[in-house]
């Protein structure tokens, strides 16, 4: 059962506040004609993802989506090229690559951005007629190499300066559909093809086939920063799957994506738990829905964050039972109580988001213990919700009991981070009532800020 991000039937978010700045609305919004707001994009084909990390991109049948923590989908720059092969930079999230097609027809070759979509350069056409690669990986150990495997059957390509300069290098017997170049290990990529997977240790030159997989189609290859590697098996049993030794061994994750194809996996180049991935769902009534989903947990369960189609079974079954205000979302505390915010009676609700062991959460932690002293909870109601998707509920026990935090705590298991658009690792909220007005801060808050706050809202 795939989960749908509260940012489907909620699109809640509080604007910035410093200080006791002023007073700021919350949207909540299911218009799914709302320019930004709603989890339904008019996109095509989803050829690539790429993580900033504070911001998502989408690379298109024509054109370059981004969302930024959550907030929505836009188009970035004019150009409406079909962008195969995209691809964001290791190190640098203004540089992305694409190869692909212009939309008056051909091949683009190899294209590089360096405003972060805006505007792209040709920097070589690597073939002529130009290369068409619709599977590109970059190294982290080493940006200036990628690899590009040309969709017209002309073979795999690898550049060492960035992109101007490609090279013919051998290729596995086989269709290759998706790439992947080792963080750390500039010689080791690997292949996915249609009948498996292969590894290279000398940069493409020779390739051997994984003992795991042999004969089926893996569509989608991503590392992670620290060397966990993901993929995705077309097969029954498959699915995705992850390896920590370099594609030695293999785990299912889980994580049910029914009859998804998945053709696009991203990695946050922060936490390797955190996942994107792309796929086509062939429907009912015929239509292909183009989707992204994310994983906050490895890959063991999934959410929904954005579709080009009202048919998605993830948000056309039982609509009368979505979140639609923030009151309306349910989620599970560390005690196993399933609790929603619209529980809580008290005038006022004050909800942190936090990764609970980053340096300056502990003060954020100090100064929320030190405001509870100060109301009854049916004056204040407090909330804490862990954003970090490594801490388990015994691990935030022992959080709650160091730092003597007796309400509630959950982990997000939601995705209510991503549709309040959470950038930073403590984000606290002051609501009103309604829980759809109040103040948001970005980082530490004082207990006499938010006791203003609080006391204006009461007013």
């Amino acid at each position: 059962m795939i989960a749908v991000a509260v940012g489907v039937g909620v699109v809640a978010y509080f604007m910035s506040t410093t200080g006791t700045g002023q007073q700021q609305g919350v949207t909540a919004s299911t218009k799914e004609s709302s320019p930004g707001q709603s989890i339904l994009v008019d996109w095509k084909h989803v050829h690539g993802i790429g993580i900033d990390p504070t911001t998502i991109y989408a690379g298109t049948h024509g054109a370059l989506y981004k969302s930024s923590g959550g907030s929505g989908w836009t188009v970035v720059g004019d150009d409406r090229s079909d962008l195969m092969g995209f691809l964001v930079h290791p190190y640098d999230g203004k540089i992305l690559y694409s190869s692909g097609h212009p939309p008056q027809g051909g091949n683009l070759g190899f294209r590089k951005s360096i405003d972060g979509g805006l505007t792209w350069q040709t920097l070589s056409t690597v073939l002529s007629p130009p290369a068409d690669f619709h599977a590109m990986a970059i190294s982290a150990a080493n940006p200036n190499i990628l690899y590009g495997y040309d969709s017209g059957g002309r073979g795999l390509f690898r550049t060492e300066d960035g992109g101007n300069t490609w090279k013919p290098v051998n290729s596995p017997d086989d269709t290759i559909i998706s790439l992947a170049a080792h963080p750390k290990d500039e010689r080791v990529v690997f292949a996915g093809t249609s009948s498996g997977i292969y590894r290279s240790d000398d940069q493409g030159f020779k390739w051997s086939q994984l003992s795991e997989f042999k004969g089926f189609p893996v569509t989608a290859l991503a590392f992670g920063r620290e060397g966990m590697l993901y993929a995705y098996v077309a097969s029954q049993g498959g699915g995705i799957v992850r390896s920590n030794d370099d594609g030695r061994s293999w785990i299912t994750v889980g994580g049910d994506l029914g009859s998804e194809t998945i053709f696009n996996i991203a990695v946050d180049p922060i936490n390797q738990d955190s996942l994107y991935a792309s796929g086509a769902l062939k429907l009912q009534s015929g239509e292909t829905a183009q989707s992204l989903y994310r994983s906050t947990n490895g890959g063991q369960s999934w959410f929904l964050i954005a579709t080009n189609s009202k048919s998605h079974p993830a948000i056309a079954s039982e609509p009368s039972k979505r979140a639609t205000t923030l009151a309306d979302i349910t989620i599970t505390d560390i005690n196993g109580r399933t609790f929603s915010f619209g529980d809580f009676t008290s005038k006022i609700l004050i909800l942190q988001l936090t990764a609970p062991n980053c340096p300056s959460c502990a003060a954020q932690n100090s100064e929320l213990t030190r405001l509870a002293t100060k109301y009854t909870p049916d004056q204040v109601s407090f909330v804490s919700i862990s954003i970090d998707p490594t801490l388990n509920d015994s691990d935030l026990k022992e959080w709650a009991k160091k730092y003597g935090i007796t309400w509630t705590v959950a982990r997000d298991n939601v995705g209510l981070a991503f549709a309040l658009g959470i950038r930073t690792s403590s984000t606290v909220f002051v609501m009103d009532e309604s829980r759809t007005s109040g103040f948001r801060h970005d980082g530490v808050v004082s207990s006499e800020v938010m006791q203003e706050e609080v006391e204006q809202l009461v007013g």
